[in-house]
């Protein structure tokens, strides 16, 4: 597969060269975990896959990083092979915890912003955000 060419398909077991997944938790303003990313990326195309850990989950076990990288892995893949947004965030749970984050601890600029950043658990060919582009590079 030339540079040129995206890879269609891709699995968690066999990433093609070049592809490369970045991981990082978005904390809230206790500067609890509130979520786990997974930036998908090949050659300039982003797929970002999301895990949110709602209060409930925090004060029941705590948060679980591996999970929350598996799920957020799974996400941004499934987004990347079918080339659109994947399970909408629909909980209330989810939306709550969602609130305790700063919209700085994500890299948007807005509550508008943060809203489109978790509207789906997992979006093809997303713009990074300022945090994805200091960190990643990407």
């Amino acid at each position: 597969m030339g540079k040129a060419e995206r890879p269609q398909k891709v699995s968690e077991r066999d990433l093609p060269l070049g592809f490369k997944l970045h991981y990082y938790t978005i904390l809230d303003v206790k500067m609890r975990p509130r979520a786990m990313v997974c930036l998908a990326t090949y050659d300039g195309i982003v797929a970002r896959g999301i895990s949110i850990c709602s209060l409930k989950e925090f004060l029941e076990g705590g948060f679980k990083e591996e999970d929350g990288r598996k799920k957020a892995r799974r996400r941004a893949l499934k987004a990347w092979n079918m080339r659109k947004p994947v399970r909408e965030t629909n909980r209330a749970e989810a939306w709550n915890a969602i609130k305790e984050i700063p919209v700085k601890n994500i890299g948007v600029k807005s509550a508008n912003d943060q809203f489109e950043f978790f509207r789906y658990k997992g979006v093809y060919g997303v713009k990074p955000t300022a945090v994805e582009k200091r960190a990643f590079g990407v």
